[in-house]
């Protein structure tokens, strides 16, 4: 049995981000979790800021980052974010 336990997960990720605030993928881990929780304007803060971090991340976190702003029904900003990446 597998249980979707986002919510635990994102407040493991912001503990960690409390604790070492450059951890990139404690951020990374706690967009995706967000997004999937259903807390897109969650996620689109902390992917925005590790994007403007220039931190490497590469394809995937746009995407989750252009998941996040459909989710908002921001269609422009997904496209965008999309646009960014290539």
């Amino acid at each position: 049995m597998s249980e979707k336990k986002y919510e635990q997960a994102i407040s493991c990720f912001a503990d960690a981000l409390r604790t070492y605030g450059g951890n990139l993928d404690a951020r990374y881990f706690k967009g995706l979790a967000e997004l999937q929780a259903g807390e897109p304007q969650n996620a689109v803060q902390d992917l925005g800021t590790l994007l403007e971090a220039k931190s490497g991340y590469g394809v995937e976190c746009y995407l989750a980052l252009s998941a996040a702003h459909r989710q908002l029904a921001r269609l422009d900003s997904a496209l965008s974010v999309v646009w960014k990446w290539r």
